[in-house]
C-alpha cells in the first residue's frame, strides 16, 4: 500500500522552493517513487497508477538531493485545487476580502495558506466563488429496491436506495 500526493513547488519561509523530480510522489513504507501520471481514483478511495514510477533520492523534509530555486521576486501565487480550495502564496502581506451577501470581511495573508469559504473570496481583481472543499465519493451500481412490509407504518419509507 502507498500514499499518492501532488507536489507543488511552494516557497518555504526562506523563499526556497523545491523543484520536484516529477509532479506526483508515490510514498511507500520504505521508499519514495515519482511519476507524472495523474493516477485514477476508484470508488473505494484507491488510486490506480499504470505508468512506471521512478526512484529519486529527493528528501522532501530536508531538500537533500533535491533541485531547489531561490525565489527573489515579490511572488503572488493563487492556485485552485481540485477540491475547490485556494492554495495561496504571498511574499508580502496581501489583503483578502470575503463577501458574504454584501457583508465584507478583510483579512491579511502572508506566506502559504489554504483558503475556503462558503462566500465569495476576492483577491486583488480576481474573485472565487464556492471554495468550500468538495470531497466526492463515486458510487456505482445504485439501484432502487422496493421494500414491502406487512404493517403499514407511515413513519418508515417504502423505497430505499441501496448500493450493491
Amino acid at each position: 500500500m502507498a500514499n499518492y500526493f501532488r507536489i507543488y513547488p511552494i516557497p518555504n519561509h526562506q523563499d526556497i522552493a523545491l523543484l520536484p523530480p516529477k509532479k506526483y510522489l508515490v510514498k511507500f513504507e520504505n521508499e519514495n517513487r515519482w511519476t507524472n501520471e495523474e493516477c485514477r481514483n476508484s470508488s473505494d478511495s484507491i488510486s490506480y497508477c499504470y505508468q512506471k514510477t521512478f526512484a529519486e533520492n529527493c528528501n522532501l523534509q530536508t531538500f537533500q538531493h533535491c533541485r531547489t530555486v531561490k525565489i527573489e521576486n515579490n511572488y503572488e501565487i493563487i492556485h485552485v485545487l481540485k477540491n475547490k480550495e485556494l492554495l495561496v502564496l504571498f511574499q508580502e502581506p496581501q489583503e483578502i476580502l470575503e463577501d458574504c451577501q454584501g457583508k465584507l470581511t478583510r483579512n491579511s495573508v502572508k506566506g502559504t495558506s489554504l483558503l475556503s469559504s462558503p462566500c465569495r473570496i476576492i483577491i486583488g481583481t480576481s474573485s472565487y466563488d464556492n471554495t468550500v472543499p468538495v470531497f466526492e465519493i463515486a458510487t456505482q451500481n445504485i439501484s432502487e429496491i422496493v421494500l414491502k412490509s406487512e404493517k403499514k407504518d407511515r413513519s418508515l419509507p417504502t423505497t430505499l436506495k441501496l448500493s450493491n
